[in-house]
């Protein structure tokens, strides 16, 4: 690559050029972040990273403390550890957002996903989405004449196998919400932002 490409890539994804040894080095994180319960705050955290073109696989946002103005925002995208170090630093930065983690990097991280999945089965193939979603622990939360409704909550991995496994039976709509991530630590992020408010 030419020194004309480096800074033609670099002026398009605002991140340094990685060395080539560092560019295969992509992995799955999973950010969670605690922010003020404002409008526009999610947009914000969104436009940094289509700014940077970079890519959201999943985003989920709720208030977690309505008396304190506090939602959590979880983020999974893809990255190299330094870039995603960057885009942390990044995000830090902003208005209404006090503290980001990435979960990913804890041995203690736990991920939990849910997933709807209507299937059309009727007869045996009925009889054996049951089964499957049994085995899953997997619940049914609707059943018609022809379809089933069914709910799964588990790590993604797991999540996404569910589903591939129910797909030859006849998956017709799926509905994720994204992972959601914590790490089991004493520490509480909640507690530390509110005694620093007060």
């Amino acid at each position: 690559m030419t020194i004309v490409e480096d800074k033609k890539l670099e002026q398009k994804t605002h991140y340094p050029v990685l060395e080539e040894d560092e560019k295969d080095v992509v992995h799955r994180h999973t950010i969670t972040m605690v922010v003020r319960d404002r409008a526009g705050t999610v947009a914000r955290v969104v436009g940094l990273f289509s700014a940077r073109n970079y890519n959201i696989d999943s985003i989920s946002a709720s208030n977690i403390d309505r008396e304190n103005e506090l939602s959590s925002i979880t983020i999974i995208t893809h990255g190299t550890d330094r870039v995603i170090g960057q885009i942390k630093n990044q995000l830090e930065k902003l208005v209404n957002v006090f503290h980001v983690t990435d979960v990913t990097g804890s041995k203690d991280r736990v991920l939990r996903e849910l997933a709807l999945i209507k299937v059309r089965a009727t007869g045996e193939k009925r009889l054996e989405v049951l089964t499957i979603a049994s085995s899953f622990h997997a619940n049914i939360v609707e059943a018609f004449e022809d379809t089933v409704i069914i709910e799964m909550v588990g790590a993604p991995q797991k999540v996404n196998t569910f589903i591939d496994v129910l797909r030859p039976l006849g998956v017709i709509d799926v509905v994720k919400t994204g992972p959601a991530g914590m790490i089991n630590t004493a520490q509480s992020k909640i507690e530390y932002i509110i005694k620093g408010d007060s």
